[in-house]
């Protein structure tokens, strides 16, 4: 019994994980401190011949940025969340606060070095019940769902991050590794600590442009140590390769732009925690995903204002766990309008369709944006 407790553990951790990589700090010169917040409603309806199941979100995230000195910089990120799941039968929820997390970036050698330190906060919702907020925390991390936040707390996190850049003509190019260590946190009431494997990547990127057309590439790899409950091995995160471009085609007051991601994931290791930590499979927990987003924006000529629909597209290959593909198309509107000189307000909708496991879910559903930020 408390085997299948710890592999329900694992897997519901191990989903509440899919396809994290940290994003890199950018130093801007010049850049002002700003604080916003972004509130974040979205449902999704997932039927199949059985059952119809509702699961909403509703979000608001806040971000900070503070300018300490001359390239050197701070950001923070936190957000509160509501989440309910209405199956036919019963009514589910999970709410609470993220974790806290603040990360400081120090530009060095005339911005040929980036230096990063990053820290997680154990501020947020742990120790989730297993008879109504556990259900609520297998939605949120379905892959072929759309969510603001996927997960709320998680145990004390440090993450290191050194980079280097350079220039030639028109074109900038960089390197950086980073290196996370996770610390454990009871996920779940009553299983134990559950310790996630630290994770070490490697980014490569290049972007250059002229006056009408600008182009971005870069490609991550990501590795994870093996995942511990109670010092036991239970599960270890497959690696990850990510590939990305994008193109923008900029006129004066018309911007368009195509983005393309691909996510490229290796098999995940599930030991046996009663034969000696053996390893009980090694499948992919997810198939590999293609994204492709198209987007058209309208600006004034004074730039108060901006406006343009959005499409995009996500195909998600099957796992080895008997799961088949699934596919899901957003088209959506997104207006921006600044308030003053320092106060910008934004608003959005997507509407979602699609199909998950070969078919056999109906998928709709759709997201509403409103946003206010301010520059200090």
């Amino acid at each position: 019994m408390r085997d299948r407790k710890w592999i329900l553990c694992v897997g519901l951790t191990a989903l509440m994980l899919f396809g994290v990589i940290p994003a890199q700090g950018q130093i801007v010169f010049g850049q002002p401190a700003s604080v916003g917040a972004r509130v974040n409603y979205c449902r999704w309806t997932v039927e199949s011949a059985l059952a119809s199941d509702k699961i909403s979100q509703f979000t608001v995230p806040l971000n900070a940025f503070v300018p300490l000195k001359d390239n050197l910089e701070a950001r923070l990120f936190v957000a509160e969340t509501s989440n309910s799941l209405k199956t036919e039968a019963e009514t589910y929820s999970l709410s609470g606060l993220s974790d806290i997390r603040l990360q400081l970036n120090q530009a060095l050698a005339e911005d040929h070095v980036l230096l990063s330190l990053g820290i997680n906060l154990p501020t947020g919702k742990k120790a989730l019940n297993l008879t109504e907020e556990r259900l609520v925390a297998e939605y949120l991390a379905y892959d072929f769902l759309t969510f603001p936040l996927r997960r709320l707390g998680e145990g004390l996190g440090v993450n290191a991050t050194a980079g280097l850049a350079g220039a030639s003509g028109a074109t900038r190019y960089g390197a950086a590794a980073t290196f996370q260590l996770n610390g454990a946190y009871e996920a779940f009431d009553g299983m134990g600590d559950y310790n996630p494997g630290d994770m070490f990547s490697l980014n490569a990127g290049l972007d250059t442009r002229n006056d009408k057309l600008s182009f971005i590439a870069d490609m991550t790899f990501a590795t994870y140590s093996v995942d511990k409950m109670e010092d036991h091995k239970v599960f270890r995160q497959s690696r990850i390769f990510d590939i990305h471009t994008g193109l923008a085609y900029r006129q004066e007051t018309m911007t368009l732009s195509g983005d393309a991601r691909y996510f490229i994931r290796g098999r995940n290791t599930t030991y046996d925690t009663t034969a000696a930590e053996t390893i009980r499979d090694q499948l992919k927990i997810y198939g590999n995903e293609l994204f492709m987003s198209l987007a058209a924006t309208w600006s004034s000529r004074s730039a108060t204002w901006h406006a343009g629909p959005l499409v995009e597209w996500r195909i998600i290959g099957a796992n080895e766990y008997d799961f088949g593909s699934s596919h899901t198309i957003a088209a959506g509107f997104e207006y921006g309008h600044k308030l003053g000189q320092s106060v910008n307000l934004g608003v959005g909708v997507k509407y979602f369709t699609g199909q998950a496991n070969d078919g056999r879910y109906d998928l709709s559903g759709y997201q509403l944006s409103l946003g206010l930020g301010t520059t200090f």
